[in-house]
């Protein structure tokens, strides 16, 4: 009900007497600083049908500025695409802009940005894709995914509009009175040009994937597929507004959905039937914006829906059954008693099923839904993951988890240390930590202004705020010494992984528990070498990843890759005996799995396919766990590096990724489910261990794969096209607000 009152677009009113247009909203509003940044000189590049904008510091880093960035790169990169993707995207509409658009390109924050105002001609996009993004959609270029996603907001949006471009819709309203009684009454309705968000998200994607941009991954597709089998649709009503949003995933699980509707409509009725959807809407305004899609296709757009949900049904639940034909294979959920909803007998069941469908479903989340990184110290004591950007510590040996004991921890006085063991703090969402070999602390990504810095930290842990004063907020390695301390709690002495408290209930945290890796500003997902000496972890600058090397007290920096191309690196680990180092890197569009010495030589493949492998981890035993998807679903598989013998591990209908071999030789892992990332624990007795070697690559020639590393994209020719910014040279499309 709430879906049609919205897209109504207009409230009751009583009279109209007046008239006011309204300027467009953007697609997707992320505004990204409120910091005023005179640090910076922009620049500008002029191409036929755009302006990319873009920053670099004043001061280099050779004059003292630690926060020195540039641009350059990512803005060229973002030219490139730009032209590339104009005369296609307006092909498809038959709607070809004749005013520029301005694309404004941050590099100011760590963080992933992308918006669009269609009737500014306004796109803001950041360099930087962040931690998470790539999790979400796959192996896609980030410039050319953003840029064409949004751009495709701005004609589709444009065209779709059956009232000016400057226009967002037309607001009438009035007053009266009586003459007698002193007091007015008045009303006003606003009739808007508005569309739904399944089709200008979903269309955005569809519109990428057919200007050949953009495609169906693996990664969206455990998306729906989790979606569809766990009962998690948007509903009809659900889809239509950003709003109204409350579970897991929805965001995302909209854009998906609209992307994968399209993929439908395309089957039935022919490539053009979502531009077709634009073209109509705007040839008149329309009470519901659904009605173009009966009007286009004669059926009603509730009834495709639900056709489209229901070949979805048939088609995964396809999926699920050959897996399950197959073998599944798969861990259980790291707990320490069963959940409510793995009942063994009829009255757990009927108690189960008994509660609210919501309750039911908020239980399944509450375990955890952006979980990342599971791992073990190297004793096998200490647990640590990434929960939802809060780095959690504890004391919990594996067999007090139900995958490898298959019993309920009831123990008391286990359960007590486990209580009393275990601490917290805030990190990086989605990016990656590890434990220092030898000693009781861990490495992660955190950012320079974080609360548990020394300097400061107890005024911002109790006004619970973060503040910077010069509009950087850069990530950072940090080094945290996880000390025991010796609690008193009615009367009862014990040990703990957590200080006492001062006034305000801030932790009473001693100096130089948390330090800062000196020379790491814009470093992430560290990985600590076996003897506890160095961290390798990536550089972020202009659009790219490096792979870097550095001692735990920030000396003997070296770069062991220098990419200044848009590559982007994933997950690095260590050999056991620490000459070498693996990571997944994403070059050129392609997606594989690398090895190099510590000392920067003999940079070499590990897979050379058309897979996607992603999530390496250098295991004790020898052996690089990683994930991959070689028959479109993400599994867990192990490989000799010697021997490039591939085994699988897992057989799962949802998705495995983020492997992690205990010290005992079990298998944690995280799996993808549609109430969230749920960490998950396999026995080693219970892996698959089926040779799959044939379905990753063959051998690749040496000067073949060093000539591909060597390559990177010239785009030099974008430096003619280069001035310093001047805001008389770039306005946007005057309008006005009458």
């Amino acid at each position: 009900m709430l879906r049609h009152l919205l897209s109504l677009r207009f409230l009751v009113a009583l009279f109209a007497v007046g008239v006011m247009a309204l300027a467009s909203p953007p697609a997707e509003a992320k505004f990204v600083f409120n910091h005023n940044h005179p640090d910076l000189n922009w620049f500008t590049i002029e191409t036929e049908h755009f302006f990319v904008h873009y920053p670099v510091s004043k001061k280099t880093r050779e004059e003292g500025n630690e926060h020195y960035l540039t641009g350059e790169f990512a803005a060229r990169k973002s030219a490139e695409v730009s032209e590339e993707m104009w005369g296609p995207m307006c092909e498809v509409f038959d709607y070809y802009l004749k005013e520029k658009v301005h694309i404004v390109l941050l590099n100011q924050s760590d963080q992933l940005e992308g918006f669009t105002i269609p009737s500014w001609d306004w796109v803001e996009i950041s360099a930087n894709v962040g931690g998470y993004f790539w999790r979400m959609r796959g192996r896609m270029e980030w410039f050319s995914d953003v840029l064409v996603h949004e751009f495709a907001h701005v004609v589709s949006l444009k065209a779709n509009a059956p009232m000016s471009e400057a226009a967002f819709g037309i607001e009438i309203g009035g007053l009266y009175s009586n003459g007698k009684i002193n007091a007015d009454i008045g009303g006003e309705v606003t009739l808007s040009d508005g569309a739904p968000f399944w089709w200008s998200e979903g269309g955005a994607e569809y519109w990428s994937d057919e200007t050949n941009y953009n495609w169906w991954s693996s990664s969206r597709d455990h998306n729906i597929r989790t979606t569809v089998l766990e009962d998690r649709l948007l509903t009809y009503d659900e889809w239509g507004t950003r709003i109204e949003k409350r579970d897991w995933g929805d965001g995302e699980r909209g854009y998906q959905q609209g992307y994968s509707i399209a993929l439908y409509f395309r089957e039935r009725f022919g490539p053009d039937i979502y531009a077709q959807f634009a073209l109509a809407s705007g040839k008149r305004w329309h009470l519901e914006w659904e009605d173009v899609v009966k009007e286009v296709t004669g059926v009603e757009a509730e009834t495709l829906y639900d056709d489209w949900a229901e070949f979805l049904r048939e088609r995964y639940g396809e999926v699920q059954a050959a897996v399950e034909a197959d073998g599944e294979v798969l861990g259980e959920e790291l707990l320490h008693s069963r959940s409510e909803w793995d009942y063994r007998d009829p009255d757990a069941r009927d108690k189960w099923l008994e509660q609210k469908e919501r309750d039911r479903e908020d239980a399944k989340e509450a375990t955890g839904t952006w979980i990342t990184e599971p791992r073990y110290s190297d004793e096998g004591e200490l647990y640590g993951v990434n929960n939802r950007g809060q780095l959690k510590i504890s004391w919990a040996p594996e067999g007090t988890f139900l995958p490898f004991s298959d019993t309920e921890l009831n123990d008391p006085e286990t359960s007590q240390k486990m209580a009393d063991y275990k601490t917290s703090v805030g990190m990086a969402f989605g990016h990656g930590f590890d434990f220092v070999p030898g000693q009781q602390a861990v490495v992660f990504t955190g950012h320079e202004d974080y609360t548990y810095a020394d300097k400061g930290g107890y005024l911002k842990e109790l006004l619970k705020i973060r503040p910077e004063f010069d509009g950087y907020d850069w990530k950072q390695i940090w080094y945290w010494d996880i000390k025991e301390y010796e609690r008193t709690e009615k009367g009862r002495e014990y040990l703990s992984l957590e200080p006492g408290t001062v006034f305000g209930g801030v932790k009473k945290v001693p100096q130089g528990t948390f330090r800062p890796i000196p020379n790491t500003l814009r470093g992430a997902d560290p990985a600590v070498s076996p003897d506890g000496s160095k961290i390798a972890y990536f550089e972020y600058t202009d659009g790219t990843l490096n792979l870097v090397t550095i001692n735990l007290d920030g000396t003997e920096k070296k770069h062991l890759t220098n990419y200044a191309d848009g590559t982007w690196m994933q997950r690095v680990d260590w050999s056991p005996d620490g000459t070498q180092l693996v990571f997944q890197m994403f070059h050129n569009f392609r997606y594989d799995l690398w090895t190099i010495n510590a000392d920067g030589s003999n940079l070499s493949p590990l897979t050379w396919d058309d897979v996607e492998e992603l999530d390496a981890h250098w295991a004790k035993d020898g052996q690089i766990y990683f994930s991959a998807d070689p028959t479109g679903i993400f599994n867990i598989f192990s490989m000799d590096p010697e021997t490039k013998k591939v085994m699988q591990l897992t057989n799962v209908v949802s998705s495995a990724q983020l492997p992690f071999l205990t010290p005992t030789g079990n298998l944690l892992y995280v799996q993808f489910t549609a109430h969230g990332n749920k960490h998950m624990g396999l026995a080693k007795e219970e892996f698959l261990n089926r040779d799959v070697t044939e379905l990753f690559g063959k051998p690749v020639e040496k000067e073949e794969y060093e000539a591909f590393a060597a390559f990177q994209e010239d785009l030099s020719h974008w430096a003619e096209h280069t001035r310093k910014y001047k805001s008389r040279k770039s306005l946007m499309t005057p309008y006005f607000v009458p």
